[in-house]
């Protein structure tokens, strides 16, 4: 039972905020793909971006999907548990969280895009991952992913760390 706990209390503060807020994120990115180019664009974008082929339209590849939606998740996952890190170092709580992950998400982006991947992708690659989705639904699936990564950390039920229940001192059990 302890190693199921431990494993749990592990899942739910390293992976779990990260993912949830990065579902978020693929939730937004997906919608807004939709409207400006195809559902399929944010992963065929990240497919890309790592190499593998996606269809020039955006459209329906299963292996690019999957592979896209993967990396994001990923990515997510990885982000998510760097800050985690950093706001436990920092020992941040409640509402300082929340603005620490946007924060963190706003300087993050950039450093990601723009000084990242503008130098290390091919000209094309890097139009084609822009392209995917328009710049406000990047930045809604950026701040969104932000706050929910925050909120969670600062407030999730299953992501807070639990204190350890104290045993009832003896002698004071009620007498029924």
């Amino acid at each position: 039972v302890m190693m199921r706990t431990s494993f749990f209390n592990t899942l739910s503060r390293w992976v779990l905020p990260g993912l949830i807020a990065g579902v978020v994120f693929l939730v937004i990115a997906l919608l807004t793909g939709a409207l400006a180019t195809t559902i399929w664009a944010m992963p065929d974008a990240i497919a890309q971006t790592i190499g593998i082929a996606a269809p020039a339209g955006y459209g329906f590849a299963l292996v690019p999907v999957l592979v896209g939606i993967a990396v994001h998740l990923a990515l997510s996952i990885g982000l998510g548990a760097m800050f985690t890190a950093f706001a436990r170092g920092l020992r941040l709580h409640s509402w300082l969280l929340v603005a620490a992950a946007v924060l963190f998400i706003t300087i993050e982006t950039p450093v990601a895009l723009w000084v990242v991947m503008n130098n290390l992708l091919p000209a094309t690659t890097f139009h084609f991952f822009l392209a995917a989705i328009p710049w406000w639904g990047s930045v809604l699936g950026h701040y969104l992913y932000a706050l929910v990564l925050g909120l969670l950390l600062a407030r999730g039920p299953l992501i807070a760390a639990r204190k350890p229940q104290q045993p009832t001192p003896a002698g004071s059990e009620s007498m029924m």
